[in-house]
């Protein structure tokens, strides 16, 4: 049996007035899950409170068997560190900075030391190595998003999570990229969890939990 990365027990989140539960959930090392919903149905709220960067409103997160909320702010940045990759859906690179120098941040985060063969490992893997000494805020949308996944994968994470990934890609760029995600998370043994409205990237995961637009938000 896979290790256990990921465990949910009664999670629910605050969107607006609303509350949003997520069923419990059990995510193995190379499990892939999507949280599938329109845009207002909470997907960002709950891999925020995955990832410890919202306080759920009730519940549980276990992550490598540690109870993500039940540490303190130290402790939970420490675990977010070394055991979470999280893709923000605007990327959140530092414009100022190469492309190498946005993934040796993510070391730095994580009080860990620079790892030159792992960033160029990684960017050779997402087909963006010759832009290692680029400013970020010259890339592409398709190249900041590869290099966003790159940086998220930098501390070898046992959990990923993406909040839409596809977005700013159109279709063949997007599959690409969910190919490109999805052979690493393989091959690493990494939990993957990711946030989109795009059903037709369902199939190629393992499990699908569909969200709702909340009560107020139909109304």
């Amino acid at each position: 049996m896979p290790e256990t990365i990921l465990q949910t027990r009664a999670l629910s989140v605050e969107r607006g007035r609303q509350s949003i539960g997520l069923p419990d959930l059990t995510l193995h090392a190379g499990g892939t899950l999507a949280l599938c919903g329109p845009s207002g149905s909470g997907k960002t709220s709950l891999l925020l409170a995955l990832a410890g960067l919202v306080r759920p409103r009730a519940g549980e997160v276990i992550i490598d068997g540690q109870p993500l909320w039940r540490l303190p702010e130290a402790g939970r940045a420490r675990l977010r560190g070394r055991a979470i990759g999280f893709v923000f859906a605007d990327y959140r690179l530092i414009d100022s900075l190469s492309v190498m120098d946005n993934l040796q941040i993510a070391r730095a985060s994580a009080h860990l030391a620079r790892d030159l063969d792992r960033a160029t490992n990684l960017l050779e893997r997402l087909g963006v190595a010759p832009l290692a000494s680029i400013r970020a805020d010259r890339l592409s949308q398709g190249q900041m998003q590869r290099v966003a996944l790159a940086r998220a994968l930098m501390n070898r994470p046992a959990l990923l999570l993406a909040d839409e990934p596809t977005a700013a890609l159109d279709e063949a760029a997007g599959d690409r990229l969910i190919d490109l995600l999805l052979d690493l998370g393989r091959d690493e043994g990494i939990a993957t969890v990711i946030a989109t409205h795009e059903r037709r990237l369902l199939p190629r995961l393992d499990d699908t939990l569909f969200l709702a637009l909340p009560a107020e938000a139909v109304a």
